[in-house]
C-alpha cells in the first residue's frame, strides 16, 4: 500500500509539470556564405539561446550583431524581427565566438510569444552587422527584408564544419557553456 501511495504522490508531483510544457520551439539557421561570421552551431529551450560563431572572413572582427524573426508554425505571414545588443569581441580569422540570447535579441522572445499567445514557436537566427578591427563594416538588412534569406556555398560549409571538428571535435558542447577554463577555445562578448 506505501509503494502505490509513494507512486501516486511522485505521478501527482511530475504531471503538472509536465502538462506546463504547451507548444514547440523550432529554431533555423539559415547560412549565408557572404556573412564574415558563419553560424556553426547552437543550442536552445524557450528562454536560452547559446550561439556559436567562426569568424570566416580573414579580417580580425571587433563587433557583431545579431538578430531573429520570431514566428507562428501555424501563421508564417506573422513574424517580428529583433535585433540583438552588440557583441563586442575580438575574434581572429579561423576564431571562434560565443553569443547569448541578449546578443540575438532572443531575450525578449518568450514574453513575445506568451503575450501573442503563440503556441507552435519558431525563432530564426542570423547575423545582421559586423564591424571589423580596420573599421569596416558588413550588414544584413533583416529589418528592411523581415527575413533571412539563403546564401549557400558548399565550399565554405566543408571549411566550417572542418574548422568546429578541429577545434570541437565529435559532440563537444564545451562552447555552450563558457567559463574561464576555456583556454582562449573561442570569445565571448565583453561586458
Amino acid at each position: 500500500m506505501i509503494r502505490h501511495a509513494i507512486a501516486l504522490l511522485a505521478l501527482s508531483v511530475l504531471v503538472p509539470g509536465a502538462t506546463g510544457q504547451t507548444g514547440l520551439m523550432g529554431l533555423t539557421t539559415p547560412p549565408r556564405a557572404d556573412a564574415p561570421l558563419q553560424i556553426v552551431a547552437s543550442m536552445f529551450s524557450d528562454t536560452k539561446l547559446t550561439v556559436l560563431l567562426v569568424n570566416v572572413s580573414g579580417r580580425p572582427v571587433e563587433e557583431a550583431t545579431m538578430g531573429v524573426v520570431l514566428g507562428d508554425r501555424t501563421s508564417p505571414a506573422s513574424t517580428v524581427t529583433r535585433t540583438g545588443n552588440a557583441c563586442r569581441a575580438t575574434v581572429p580569422p579561423d576564431g571562434f565566438l560565443v553569443v547569448k540570447e541578449a546578443h540575438v535579441g532572443f531575450d525578449t522572445a518568450d514574453s513575445y510569444f506568451r503575450e501573442k499567445g503563440i503556441i507552435e514557436r519558431t525563432a530564426t537566427i542570423g547575423l545582421i552587422h559586423v564591424r571589423f578591427a580596420d573599421g569596416a563594416e558588413w550588414t544584413y538588412p533583416l529589418e528592411a527584408k523581415g527575413r533571412f534569406d539563403e546564401q549557400l556555398d558548399a565550399a565554405l560549409r566543408d571549411r566550417v564544419q572542418a574548422l568546429r571538428q578541429m577545434h570541437f571535435p565529435d559532440k563537444d558542447m564545451s562552447w555552450a557553456f563558457p567559463g574561464p577554463d576555456q583556454g582562449g577555445k573561442f570569445s565571448t562578448c565583453r561586458k
